[in-house]
């Protein structure tokens, strides 16, 4: 499976490789929404992509606001020690 986002091209799948590519275009203009449907193996069996307009007066969810704040402050602390030379 490829999650890709933020290009300003379309990507699509591959159909020789059996493999599910979801993105979001549009440098953020719009958001992807992925369900997939997996069997007792956790496997997956299906998949729905679908891409949804983002508008200026949509409200943030506070569980993605505090995930994202977690991915900025790892990301910060990894940059951090790539430049300084610690963890």
């Amino acid at each position: 499976m490829a999650v890709v986002g933020g290009q300003y091209y379309m990507v699509s799948p591959n159909e020789s490789y059996n493999t599910i590519v979801v993105t979001s275009p549009s440098l953020g203009k719009y958001g992807g929404w992925l369900t997939l449907e997996l069997d007792r193996n956790k496997k997956i069996v299906s998949h729905r992509a679908k891409k949804v307009p983002l508008k200026e007066d949509m409200k943030d969810d506070p569980e993605m606001l505090k995930l994202v704040q977690e991915f900025d402050q790892a990301e910060k602390k990894l940059q951090h020690a790539q430049i300084y030379g610690t963890k």
